[in-house]
């Protein structure tokens, strides 16, 4: 039985903008999928890697990350929704899996702590997500006005990985519709499966998702 990591990198990065999928976009002159891939590449917890590429961009993908010693396979994404390539991945997973922990190929500084906390968690859950606590003042909003200013100590902030034992995540996304559209791999689980145990592992927060350009300079003075 073996832990597989599954890195998605199947995003047209649109709130980026450019030609070129943010995925790709170098840090310390290796693009940030290639940082992803190393981090869990080098993880002793970890035993295999699939690498879910924008449909696009396949090949560039294989070129990257196929010279990792981890990587098993290299998967198209879907062409609308997170959920679309994060459903490939799960479905491309070997029937020897464990755990899947599945990760944003854009948060290119997991540290090896996180990834290892993940998989410890889901020794007594089905289910982990990596979270930082709600730092700022949260408002629940009707339209435009405010309409509850929740307490912040009971809210914290998701990030990946995202850790599930394979029978529970592979359940849930063979029940997957594509018509419904979710943030997340927790959020699907939660969806269609509730009474999943579920818990939480802390994060870090260098554990950055690049989204913006103003991101790519934060992540250049991280990799210092």
């Amino acid at each position: 039985m073996v832990n597989y990591a599954i890195i998605l990198s199947g995003g047209f990065g649109v709130r980026f903008g450019g030609d070129m999928p943010k995925q790709f976009i170098e840090i310390d002159a290796k693009p940030i999928l290639w940082h992803t891939v190393k981090a869990f590449n080098e993880c002793k917890v970890i035993d295999k890697i699939i690498v879910v590429a924008n449909h696009n961009f396949v090949d560039d993908t294989k070129n990257i990350v196929n010279k990792f010693s981890k990587v098993e396979n290299i998967v198209a994404g879907g062409k609308e929704t997170r959920s679309q390539s994060a459903y490939n991945g799960v479905m491309a997973v070997g029937e020897n899996a464990k755990n899947i922990l599945i990760h944003d190929g854009v948060r290119p500084f997991v540290s090896n702590q996180i990834i290892e906390n993940c998989i410890k968690a889901l020794e007594n859950y089905d289910c982990v997500s990596t979270v930082l606590p709600a730092c700022d003042t949260l408002y629940e909003m009707e339209g435009s006005k405010v309409k509850n200013i929740p307490n912040r100590g009971n809210f914290v902030m998701a990030q990946t990985p995202q850790g599930f034992k394979y029978e529970t995540i592979k359940q849930a996304y063979e029940m997957y519709e594509e018509k419904l559209t979710f943030s997340d791999d927790v959020s699907l689980i939660k969806h269609y499966l509730p009474n999943t145990k579920i818990t939480v592992v802390s994060g870090n927060k260098n554990n950055i998702k690049v989204t913006k350009q103003f991101d790519i300079k934060l992540a250049e003075e991280l990799i210092k």
